[in-house]
């Protein structure tokens, strides 16, 4: 099975349905992006991110915003921020892989990507997005 299978794979194993899009890259290199869409959202499942995530999970936006640090952002900077994602959510645009890098023996988050996306997919009402986990 190659990657962009196993990403259609893990986004319908997840509750998604996969659209795929391919790119002409460098005038002949092809590039393949599965979009996994959830019906109020949707997520790339970049091949990728498929194939070196140690386990792709479902997480409530709270769960997820539980493990994380609270934006460093200003308040305003915040809402400019949720603002510009929900805009795109809005327009059908597929989100970049949200996910978190967790020590193997703590078990403490040491980086993430996503903390905007799950506050405006929990204003949403969203219960449940798929998380890409590094273990390191």
């Amino acid at each position: 099975m190659d990657d962009v299978e196993k990403a259609v794979d893990e986004c319908i194993r997840l509750g998604g349905k996969p659209e795929i899009e391919e790119k002409i890259l460098y005038g002949t290199h092809k590039l393949k992006i599965v979009h996994c869409d959830f019906g109020k959202f949707k997520i790339k499942f970049s091949p990728w991110f498929v194939s070196h995530a140690n386990e792709i999970v479902l997480m409530s936006p709270d769960e997820f915003l539980s493990k994380v640090p609270k934006s460093p952002w200003s308040p305003d900077i915040t809402e400019m921020k949720k603002r510009k994602i929900k805009e795109l959510i809005d327009k059908g645009v597929s989100l970049e892989p949200i996910f978190l890098d967790i020590d193997r023996k703590t078990g403490k988050v040491l980086e993430h990507e996503g903390r905007h996306r799950m506050m405006v997919l929990k204003e949403m009402g969203v219960k449940k997005v798929p998380v890409f986990i590094f273990y390191k």
